[in-house]
């Protein structure tokens, strides 16, 4: 299962770079985005951010996706409302480090690295999103930091927090994982997954 939902959120990635046909009223049609957040409609916005990742980051996403994560209030009062949900937030996010990590985007980087760890405090939903979205910032000062999720209990939470690490493709990373792997109290359901996991980057750094 994990495997699965990781290469979705990969295959997104790997197609950024395939313009496909989008119908009018879609990704470059601002209303439509605040529509989907003045509803509340989680499953319209995250198809219209996988269209608009699929699309090379049209001008009207990547300005309004820019306003929910890091500036929400100017944004007209209902839609506020749905920024707020982290989960939207999240995919937001998940948009703008697409778009560096395929080096079609320059959004403030240390600015969305930092929002995303506060929204990760708390466990949710959305965290698988969340890690995979700081992993493309690529940043090695962020190994540290997803190795301690890692370290947790919880097989959801270091499930996704292993796969980060894979999709960062970087030394520091690959780094924290071997330490982790030996560390004493590791369990061998961890290990097995670490050994796994292994595919991922061959896959993710491929690109």
């Amino acid at each position: 299962m994990w495997m699965k939902r990781w290469v979705h959120v990969l295959a997104v990635a790997l197609l950024s770079g395939v313009a496909i046909a989008q119908p009018a009223d879609s990704t470059y049609d601002r209303s439509v985005w605040i529509e989907a957040l003045g509803k509340r409609d989680y499953k319209e916005w995250t198809r219209l951010v996988d269209e608009s990742i699929r699309a090379n980051y049209p001008s009207v996403a990547t300005a309004l996706l820019t306003e929910v994560a890091l500036e929400p209030r100017t944004l007209p009062p209902s839609a506020q409302q749905g920024a707020a949900i982290p989960e939207f937030e999240i995919q937001a996010i998940r948009y703008l480090a697409n778009g560096y990590r395929n080096k079609r985007l320059n959004p403030p980087v240390d600015q969305l690295r930092a929002r995303t760890k506060v929204l990760m405090s708390k466990p949710s939903a959305a965290d698988m999103t969340a890690m995979m979205a700081l992993a493309d910032f690529r940043n090695p000062a962020d190994a540290p930091f997803l190795a301690r999720i890692a370290s947790d209990a919880d097989p959801n939470r270091y499930r996704a927090a292993i796969l980060a690490l894979r999709q960062m493709c970087l030394p520091a990373a690959n780094a924290e994982l071997v330490t982790l792997k030996q560390a004493p109290g590791t369990s061998e359901a961890k290990k097995d997954f670490i050994a796994s996991s292994g595919d991922v980057s061959r896959v993710a750094c491929a690109k």
